[in-house]
């Protein structure tokens, strides 16, 4: 028997009846039979001995003076939503038996009551009480290895960035439970290529989860076999054959997957979509949209001797202006109040109307915040949004001139505590080398110390695993710093902080703790900071370089 769950024959019941013989009959009978038994004379003894011990089951008297026994009822399922009643009653109308079921009570038995009737509807509604906690111990059980079943897949599905010198990559996974059938990766497969692909394997839930994980595993293993001379159409030929005739084998199960090649010498990214929604392009600086629809095939795992051919692929040729956005069809179907799914018009309108001052990090997190905004719920598909942009990420070289031209450097950390410090040293030597100012990159370094600090230490609740993504970009006015998290939403409780007026503090901050913020926003000529899709921290600072 689960834990928590009363045997029959130790149960304790409590009954209720104000006359004292009716109380001891009932009692007599039932601990004979092996209860353990409490008594109560009104419906006030009753709910003040249900507030404070506990009890299996309450036979109630209904006909009491003073609270009678429907309030009485009521009240006690109030204290212990779980506790069954049965109501005990004289009268033999049915109006008396609907008025007690709708307090709250389980079953009835009408006086005189037959010993064999009592005992076999204490009995029956017990072992009913202990099936449900059984149930809901087995539910919890499996509650809890759903959660551990979701660490694993973050275990399994790649971070939420990844960058290098040459390219960004950034997702927003949400699986429609725990565990869902997207699955998406870049891989780097040579100096100047990586393998990236994203996929959404039909069906939900545990099933759907065990399925992601072997086709991850069965992409990882092609992967390698292929990594020196990479053949899109044989690749995709080969996996389909794999899927169908031994992962899909014996189900309706099937893949919709966008799987391709980025070269950076050649600045494409060379793909083939098998049945999955279009890949779009969003330019920056026009906001102008591309969707790619023109070429595909059907999902993998539909025909196991299905052949994929050359002019299956497609290819995108890729600048710096623009992200490449893919994303799964639980984005599309997410659904307002009338049931209208957004689709993809509904993207489209988004990313060329709504969205403005986005970049390849915040893109993901901004478009789920507009459909949150609009009153969007996901629907019961997993959620994925999978996006990359080209980068120059490379470390600047060449000394500062006394007109800085415009520069950026994108990075991430991890949300380590003792590495802060080495972390702000790095970036007053970067912006020492931009701009020539020491007082800016002494400045730069305490900003930067305390920001992380902060990030780390609330938001993060000092955990190390964590990543934390730091970019400066300087013009002929402003240096600016920008930094996302994905921790938790904070707010130092000394610092009265609005966006509205960002330099309201308490009187004496100078004195306390969060100081360092105070200097922070007294540096700056603007700060923000925003949380978006309740994921996504984004903290800005612009700081005027001759002040």
């Amino acid at each position: 028997m689960f834990k928590g769950v009363s045997l029959e024959k130790i149960a304790r019941i409590l009954v209720v009846d104000d006359e004292k013989v009716m109380r001891k009959a009932l009692g007599i009978t039932l601990k004979n039979n092996g209860y353990e038994i409490d008594y109560g004379s009104n419906g006030y003894e009753a709910i003040e001995k249900v507030t404070n011990e506990k009890f299996d089951l309450v036979l109630l008297d209904v006909t009491m003076p003073g609270l009678d026994g429907f309030e009485t009822c009521k009240r006690l399922i109030e204290i212990d939503s779980e506790l069954p009643v049965i109501q005990v009653t004289s009268s033999k109308d049915t109006e008396s038996l609907r008025e007690g079921f709708e307090a709250g009570a389980l079953d009835y038995i009408r006086k005189p009551w037959q010993k064999m009737e009592l005992l076999a509807r204490v009995k029956n509604i017990l072992r009913i009480k202990a099936a449900e906690r059984e149930k809901q111990v087995y539910f919890q059980a499996l509650q809890d290895d759903m959660i551990t079943a979701s660490l694993i897949m973050k275990m399994i599905l790649p971070e939420w960035i990844f960058l290098d010198d040459n390219i960004l990559f950034v997702s927003d996974y949400v699986p429609s439970n725990h565990v869902g059938g997207d699955v998406f990766n870049s891989v780097k497969i040579s100096e100047t290529e990586y393998f990236v692909y994203l996929g959404d394997i039909s069906g939900h839930g545990v099933q759907a989860a065990l399925f992601m994980s072997a086709v991850r595993t069965t992409i990882n293993l092609l992967v390698e076999d292929h990594k020196e001379d990479f053949d899109l159409a044989i690749f995709m030929t080969k996996l389909n054959t794999m899927l169908s005739t031994e992962l899909f084998k014996s189900t309706d199960s099937y893949f919709t997957l966008i799987l391709g090649i980025v070269n950076i010498e050649d600045k494409t990214y060379k793909y083939i979509n098998a049945g999955h929604p279009p890949l779009i392009e969003l330019n920056t600086i026009t906001h102008k949209i591309t969707t790619h629809d023109e070429r595909g095939t059907i999902p993998v795992g539909w025909k196991s001797k299905y052949k994929f051919l050359e002019e299956d692929i497609d290819t995108i040729y890729l600048n710096d202006d623009n992200i490449v956005l893919l994303y799964t069809d639980g984005l599309n179907e997410s659904a307002d109040a009338d049931g209208n799914e957004f689709g993809l018009d509904g993207l489209k309108n988004i990313l060329e109307n709504k969205l403005r001052d986005v970049n390849a990090i915040t893109l993901p997190f901004k478009i789920k915040q507009s459909l949150i905004d609009n009153n969007y719920k996901m629907s019961g598909d997993d959620f994925t949004l999978f996006v990359m942009q080209l980068q120059n990420n490379k470390t600047p070289t060449t000394p500062a001139t006394d007109s800085p031209k415009s520069k950026r450097m994108l990075f991430w950390v991890k949300s380590i505590l003792k590495d802060v410090s080495l972390i702000s040293q790095e970036c007053e030597k970067l912006v020492l080398a931009w701009t020539n100012n020491k007082t800016l990159s002494a400045k730069t370094e305490i900003m930067i110390d305390e920001l992380l600090n902060n990030v780390i230490e609330h938001g993060y609740k000092y955990e190390e695993d964590a990543r934390i993504v730091i970019e400066f970009s300087l013009d002929e006015k402003n240096l600016y710093l920008s930094m996302w998290d994905k921790g938790i939403e904070w707010l130092p409780e000394t610092v009265k902080y609005n966006q509205d007026n960002p330099y309201l503090f308490e009187k004496d901050l100078y004195d306390t703790s969060g100081r360092g913020l105070y200097m922070v926003l007294s540096w700056s000529k603007e700060f923000y900071r925003n949380r978006y899709s309740n994921e996504l921290n984004e903290t800005k600072v612009v700081i005027d370089l001759f002040k």
